[in-house]
C-alpha cells in the first residue's frame, strides 16, 4: 500500500504498516464506524482546506485508496467529495474515488437507495446555484448506464443555459457522452441547438455531437424519429466551416455517424424527415470540407459522403467531378469516395458517362477494379464506353487475384444484361476465368454474376454448373454450392444436368463430398418441380446418415423427407 493509505490507517491503528493498512481499513469501516468517520472527517479538511497543494493532492490520494477498499462505506460521503472536483490537484483522484463509490460501493439493491440519494443530491447543488463540480461528476458517472442518471438530466438541460461558460461546458459534454444509455433527451434539443451558436467551440463542438446522436441513433420500430431533425442537419452544416478545426470535425463525425437507420412503421432513415434542400446543402458543404485544412476533418467528411451515397446519391451528381479527382488521390477514406461512386453509378449511370475515358483508362493500364465495376453499371446509360471496356474486362478475368476475377466477371454480367450483342465473344473466357486454376479459389466463386447469362445462354450456364460440381471431388473440404439454386431462378431448364450430377455424387466415398451434394439439392428443392430425386437415390443418402456432418444431415433429412412425401402422394 502507497504511503497515504498507512498515514490513514495509523489514524485509526499506531502501529499500521504497508501491509497490514488495507486490513485496518476494512475492520474499522465495519466495526469501528465512530472511529473510521472521524478520520475521515479528518481526511477531508485537508483535502478542501488545506493551503498546500501537495496536501490536498496526497488527500485526495488517500481518498482514492480508500474507494478502492472500502468503497461501500464511502456511499454516504460521495457529496462532501463533490467540491474538490474544482481542484486541479485532487481532481484525477476525487474523480476515480466518485467512480468506485457509484460503480463498485453501491451494488445491488441494499445500496440503491444510496445511490439514488447521492445522485439526488448532486441534481440539487446544480439546481439554481449550478456548481461546475457537480456537472461535472454526472457527466462522468453518465458515461456507464444506470438508470438512475436519467432521474437529474432536467438539472443537466439547465446547466445548458447557464450563464458560466464552465457549466455549460461541462453540461454539453454530458449529453454528448449520454446518448447510448438511453436516456430521452428531447428536453435538450432546444438548448443545444442554442449551444450549436455558443461563444465557445467546445461547446459548439459537444452540442453537435450530442445532437448528432439523438437524431441518428437506433432506434425501435415503435419510436418516431426525432423530430427536430432537419434543424440538426441544418447546424451540423452550418458547423462544417466553422472556424474551430474541433467544431468542425464533430459536425462532420456527426454525419458520419454508423447508426443511420431508423424502424419506424417499416425501415426508414433519418434522412426522410428532411427536404431535399437541406439534404444537397449538407452534401454541399460536405464536399466543400474535402478540401479541409484538418486531415481528421476531411477524413469524416469523406466517411459522410459514403454514407450518404448508401441511400441518397442524387444529391452527389452535382459534385461528381470533384468526388472523381478525390477518389483517384492520395487522400484519407479515398477509397470510401471511390465507393460512392460506385453507389453512384448503380443508381444514375449517366451521371459518370463523362468520365468514362477516365475510367477506360484506369482499367486498361492499371487494372482498377473500381473502374471495372463503374463501367459496367454505365452500361444502360453509355454502351458504347461499355463495349469498349469488354476486351479490358476480359484482359481483368485473367487477373491472379480473386476479386479482380469476380469484379469482372460481374461487370461482364452487368454489359450482357443490358446488350447480350456487346460480349458476344467472350463466354468462353468468362468460363474459363470462373473455372480458374488457382487452387486457391474455391468453386462457386463467381457464380452469382454468371447465373445473368443462364436466359439467353442456357447451355453455357449449365456446363459452368456442370464443371463445379466436377469439381468437388478434388477437394478435401467442398463448399456449399447454391449455384444449382441460383441458375434455376433464372432458368429452370438449365439445371437439370446439373442436379443429375449431384444426385450421383449422394453414394460418393467422400462424407464432405455428399454433403455439399445434398446441401446443394436441398436448395434445388425450393425451384417447384425443377428438380426430382428418386427414391433409391433418398434410400442412398439415407444410409449415410450418421457419416455426415451435423449441418449436412440435417439438409439430407430434409431431402429424405419430401422424396418420401412426394412417394405417399404419389
Amino acid at each position: 500500500m502507497t504511503r497515504p493509505l498507512v498515514d490513514f490507517a495509523r489514524r485509526l491503528q499506531p502501529d499500521a504498516d504497508a501491509t497490514t493498512a488495507d486490513a485496518v481499513v476494512e475492520t474499522a469501516a465495519t466495526n469501528r464506524r465512530a472511529e473510521f468517520e472521524s478520520a475521515l472527517y479528518r481526511l477531508f479538511a485537508n483535502l478542501t482546506g488545506a493551503s498546500a497543494p501537495s496536501v490536498r493532492r496526497r488527500s485526495a490520494r488517500a481518498v482514492y485508496q480508500l474507494s478502492e477498499i472500502v468503497p461501500g462505506a464511502l456511499v454516504t460521503y460521495g457529496t462532501e467529495l463533490i467540491p474538490a472536483l474544482d481542484d486541479d490537484p485532487a481532481r484525477p483522484y476525487i474523480a476515480g474515488s466518485l467512480t468506485h463509490i457509484v460503480y463498485e460501493g453501491m451494488r445491488g439493491e441494499t445500496f440503491r437507495s444510496d445511490r439514488e440519494a447521492l445522485v439526488q443530491d448532486l441534481a440539487r447543488q446544480i439546481g439554481t446555484d449550478t456548481t461546475v463540480s457537480a456537472v461535472r461528476y454526472l457527466s462522468r458517472i453518465a458515461t456507464r448506464w444506470d438508470r438512475i442518471v436519467a432521474t437529474v438530466e432536467p438539472t443537466l438541460v439547465d446547466g445548458l443555459s447557464s450563464e458560466d461558460e464552465a457549466v455549460r461546458t461541462a453540461a454539453v459534454r454530458a449529453f454528448a457522452t449520454m446518448w447510448a444509455h438511453h436516456l430521452d433527451g428531447t428536453d435538450a434539443i432546444p438548448p443545444l441547438l442554442d449551444c450549436t451558436c455558443d461563444s465557445s467551440p467546445l461547446v459548439r463542438a459537444h452540442a453537435i455531437a450530442a445532437l448528432g446522436d439523438i437524431a441518428f441513433q437506433d432506434r425501435g420500430e415503435q419510436d418516431a424519429p426525432v423530430a427536430a431533425t432537419p434543424e440538426i442537419i441544418d447546424a451540423g452544416t452550418r458547423l462544417l466551416t466553422d472556424d474551430d478545426e474541433r467544431a468542425r470535425y464533430d459536425a462532420a463525425a456527426c454525419f458520419a455517424e454508423a447508426d443511420y437507420w431508423v424502424e419506424y412503421e417499416g425501415d426508414r432513415c433519418w434522412i426522410e424527415t428532411a427536404d431535399r434542400n437541406r439534404i444537397d446543402a449538407a452534401v454541399d458543404a460536405l464536399v466543400e470540407a474535402l478540401d479541409d485544412p484538418s486531415t481528421p476533418v476531411v477524413r469524416q467528411a469523406a466517411a459522410a459522403l459514403h454514407i450518404y451515397a448508401g441511400f441518397e446519391t442524387r444529391a452527389l451528381i452535382p459534385h461528381v467531378d470533384r468526388l472523381v479527382d478525390y477518389g483517384w488521390s492520395v487522400q484519407p477514406n479515398s477509397t470510401l469516395i471511390q465507393r460512392a461512386l460506385k453507389s453512384l453509378a448503380a443508381d444514375h449511370p449517366s451521371a459518370l458517362s463523362d468520365h468514362s475515358s477516365f475510367l477506360l483508362d484506369r482499367l486498361r493500364n492499371h487494372k482498377d477494379a473500381t473502374a471495372a465495376t463503374i463501367l459496367g453499371r454505365l452500361a444502360p446509360a453509355d454502351g458504347e464506353a461499355a463495349h469498349s471496356a469488354v476486351s479490358s474486362l476480359t484482359d481483368l478475368l485473367g487477373s491472379p487475384k480473386r476479386t479482380d476475377r469476380r469484379t469482372a466477371a460481374k461487370a461482364l454480367a452487368e454489359v450482357h444484361r443490358v446488350d447480350s450483342t456487346l460480349v458476344p465473344d467472350y463466354v468462353e473466357a468468362l468460363t474459363e476465368a470462373v473455372d480458374g486454376t488457382d487452387v486457391n479459389t474455391k468453386p462457386g466463386m463467381g457464380w452469382e454474376p454468371l447465373a445473368t447469362l443462364a436466359p439467353d445462354h442456357p447451355e453455357t450456364a449449365t456446363a459452368l454448373a456442370c464443371q463445379a460440381v466436377d469439381r468437388l471431388t478434388e477437394w478435401p473440404s467442398p463448399p456449399d454450392l447454391r449455384l444449382v439454386y441460383k441458375l434455376g431462378e433464372a432458368n429452370p431448364h438449365t439445371i437439370s444436368p446439373v442436379a443429375d450430377r449431384l444426385i450421383d455424387l449422394l453414394d460418393h466415398d467422400n462424407t464432405s463430398v455428399v454433403g455439399a451434394a445434398a446441401k446443394s439439392l436441398r436448395g434445388a428443392l425450393m425451384l417447384d418441380g425443377s428438380v426430382q430425386i428418386p427414391p433409391s437415390a433418398a434410400a442412398a443418402l439415407a444410409s449415410r446418415l450418421d457419416d455426415l456432418s451435423r449441418s449436412a444431415r440435417m439438409d439430407a433429412e430434409r431431402i429424405i423427407d419430401v422424396v418420401r412425401e412426394e412417394s405417399t402422394d404419389a
